[in-house]
């Protein structure tokens, strides 16, 4: 075996080995951050954006910390417990669920006090079968509060709002219902700039803004200010520490290219239930013309044809053309006979998408792009700015094309 194979085994083996250790070591480590509180956020979506708005409000008055970027499974969570030292008063923690029994090992080392509970949705449907099923998982988060806890709950969700006769104790709910103890109305997304709403809280009305795009952010607005009110801050002063944070990249983010044509990047994950959102808000955008760029679609039931059909006919009372790309693009034709429309196409790799889009998008449109993460369907934005040179399929990788130095580098395939 050559040298340089057998360092990079060694070095490997050698971060594996650390990482198992940090991993072992966690529950030691939560007892010595036994005065810092923990806020576990779960739910099928909004988990991220939730805990960034969070991060900013509790900030404004505390020493806390967050988790890194996305990483919510159990071992994340149990290596970013080294990143938290003794003293910070708070660590806002986001909590994910692929399969039954795995929220278990990270809800006892969480232990928390606070748990916010976003949406029950159809995400990982192969592996929980019903929404039942996925809110049993996430309830866990709830149960594992001691009775000093508080629940925070998405009051427009009926399967979140059942949760409150789990909780053992204090319950804050948050949405858009009357019920809702922490109520947004008057929501109103403008483009280019971001939310306005009200919200009111103990017969209190207060006019807030956000930098984010779309009003389906406004639940997790409503839950930072909810975790803000936990924790003594008020409504006015939540408000105001979480106003001008925009979106993360990959979630309704913007992206303008030196050609004029802005792309609105929403391809972390592409659940179905989560398509609509997105299409509704490309609907108020004003602009010269509209595209919709439709990546792979996740966690539907049945057959995958229904569900691009009935997406496709959503998206052309918005979009001016839609866009299939990946390995459902060949249903494209037969979507548009159907639909009786000529403005669906289909293509089978990123870069074929991309150059189509070169070559017909003009300076004052707007392009949604939806899709997963995997696709890596940001370089189609990209390639209006530089010249992109990998183009491979499926690479490994997690990030945004846009933070990989390989994006210009020529991919062996």
């Amino acid at each position: 075996m050559k040298p340089s194979r057998v360092v990079d085994r060694v070095r490997a083996l050698q971060h594996w080995v650390e990482q198992r250790s940090s991993i072992l070591c966690a529950p030691l480590y939560r007892r010595v951050l036994s005065r810092t509180r923990f806020i576990g956020i779960t739910g099928s979506g909004g988990k991220t954006t939730t805990k960034d708005l969070s991060f900013e409000v509790l900030r404004s008055k505390f020493r806390v910390h967050k988790s890194v970027g996305s990483k919510n499974t159990f071992d994340a969570v149990a290596r970013g417990l080294f990143g938290i030292r003794p003293g910070a008063a708070y660590h806002v923690q986001e909590v994910g669920a692929k399969a039954p029994g795995s929220l278990d090992r990270t809800v006892k080392l969480l232990a928390p006090s606070i748990a916010v509970v976003t949406n029950i949705r159809s995400d990982h449907i192969t592996s929980y079968k019903t929404e039942d099923e996925v809110a049993r998982e996430k309830s866990k988060l709830v149960k594992a509060l001691s009775p000093d806890g508080i629940a925070i709950l998405n009051a427009d969700d009926e399967r979140v709002i059942a949760m409150s006769a789990l909780a053992p104790g204090a319950v804050i709910t948050f949405g858009l219902s009357p019920t809702a103890d922490v109520r947004a109305d008057q929501v109103v997304s403008e483009w280019p700039g971001g939310l306005r709403f009200v919200v009111s809280h103990r017969g209190q009305s207060f006019a807030g803004s956000s930098a984010l795009h779309g009003t389906h952010f406004i639940h997790c607005v409503l839950a930072a200010v909810a975790v803000g009110i936990a924790t003594g801050i008020s409504v006015p002063e939540a408000l105001q520490a979480m106003r001008e944070l925009g979106p993360r990249t990959g979630r309704m983010s913007v992206y303008s290219s030196r050609r004029g044509v802005t792309f609105i990047r929403d391809e972390w994950k592409s659940p179905l239930w989560s398509i609509r959102a997105p299409i509704d808000f490309l609907r108020t955008v004003p602009s010269r013309r509209k595209v919709l760029v439709l990546g792979t679609i996740s966690d539907y039931r049945g057959s995958s044809y229904p569900s691009y059909r009935e997406t496709v006919e959503y998206a052309l009372g918005a979009a001016d053309e839609v866009i299939m790309v990946g390995e459902h693009a060949g249903k494209a034709p037969r979507i548009a006979k159907q639909l009786g429309s000529d403005a669906v196409r289909g293509f089978s790799t990123v870069e074929a998408a991309a150059r189509y889009l070169l070559d017909t998008a003009a300076s004052g449109d707007v392009v949604l792009i939806k899709g997963a993460g995997a696709q890596h369907l940001t370089r189609v934005a990209l390639a209006f700015d530089r010249d992109v040179r990998c183009w491979l399929a499926k690479c490994g990788r997690v990030s945004f094309c846009d933070e990989c130095s390989l994006v210009s580098i020529p991919a062996a395939d």
